[in-house]
């Protein structure tokens, strides 16, 4: 198999099925005593925006597979650790199952002094599904402008050209645009992009950074522009669109996503869910989804835990780099 080049991912994590998988059998075929009841999802990224439409495509997909219900509770806030949070504290029966980030794991040691929660102790991870990059959508006011002249407005006009962000890598993205193009105008942070989303058609921000992944549906309001994208290289469902490397070099972190449960769930419980979110990764709606923003990833549950030990070394550079202290 050839893995594309990533920027954030260790490419020997990302063997799909491998000698792990080998022996899967249908869910019906399991000897396990699970789910006998339903399974909460909990997003903690507000209603409307990126995470909540994947993950509620992704639960659909997923109940056909499990044979229960797989009811989606969006709890945000406090960039995304309140949600996290919560599942760290839940019973670690399966019942209750995270939609994870480098928000709400590899960064958040690195953002709070007082983080409620211990990224590598207090999850398991089942499966790393994806990963993807940010947008920078601008409003009509700058309709038809180039990243260049965009730039050059929020130079000489500073106090009108805030920039919206619902993530920790929103943020650092802005911190990276800030530093590289020598820019001094406010960073505003969302709970829920769809609030974001809201402001920026109404003419309150000048531009906001957004999941490629949920980018369409706005693309069709008129004045909303998507004037370049935050990755390596163009990507395949834009390639139209530039990256923001080719005007300021240097600003092209991406984020990554997935799923865990409370630490002490039961491996056989675990093993369950791997190849039935297999199943749902492979699915072409959902695979649809995922490639307009990035690229569908399937790492084995034996390799998540070590991804994110490894990933929060990355962040705590890349938010220092950013001069973004915690608070």
């Amino acid at each position: 198999m050839t893995i594309p080049r990533r920027h954030f991912v260790n490419a020997g994590a990302l063997i799909a099925l491998g000698s792990w998988g080998a022996g899967i059998q249908p869910a019906r075929a399991q000897s396990v005593a699970y789910p006998t009841k339903p399974i909460t999802l909990i997003v903690p990224f507000g209603a409307g925006g990126p995470p909540d439409a994947y993950c509620r495509l992704f639960a659909r997909k997923l109940e056909s597979r499990v044979g229960q219900r797989v009811v989606v509770d969006n709890r945000p806030g406090a960039n995304s650790m309140i949600g996290t949070g919560y599942v760290a504290k839940a019973k670690p029966d399966g019942y209750t199952v995270l939609y994870a980030t480098n928000s709400s794991l590899s960064a958040a040691p690195s953002l709070s002094k007082s983080l409620s929660y211990n990224p590598t102790k207090d999850f398991n991870g089942i499966t790393i599904t994806g990963e993807g990059y940010f947008a920078l959508l601008i409003g009509a006011r700058d309709k038809n402008a180039t990243l260049a002249q965009f730039i050059e407005r929020a130079r000489e006009s500073p106090e009108k050209y805030a920039i919206g962000g619902s993530s920790t890598t929103a943020e650092v993205l802005n911190k990276q645009l800030q530093n590289k193009a020598k820019l001094s105008h406010t960073y505003i942070r969302y709970a829920a992009s769809s609030q974001m989303m809201t402001d920026l058609m109404g003419g309150r921000l000048a531009a906001a950074f957004q999941p490629v992944i949920g980018v369409a549906p706005f693309l069709q309001h008129d004045g909303l522009q998507m004037i370049a994208i935050a990755a390596p290289s163009r990507l395949p469902a834009y390639p139209q669109t530039p990256i923001i490397n080719e005007t300021v070099p240097g600003v092209d972190v991406g984020y990554w996503n997935g799923f865990f449960v409370p630490a002490g769930t039961p491996r056989s419980v675990i093993d369950f869910l791997y190849p039935q979110m297999l199943e749902v990764v492979n699915d072409k709606e959902v695979v649809h989804m995922a490639e307009q923003g990035g690229a569908v990833l399937r790492m084995p549950p034996r390799e998540v835990d070590e991804f994110v030990r490894k990933d929060m070394d990355r962040w705590d550079g890349l938010l220092k780099a950013a001069g973004i202290e915690p608070t």
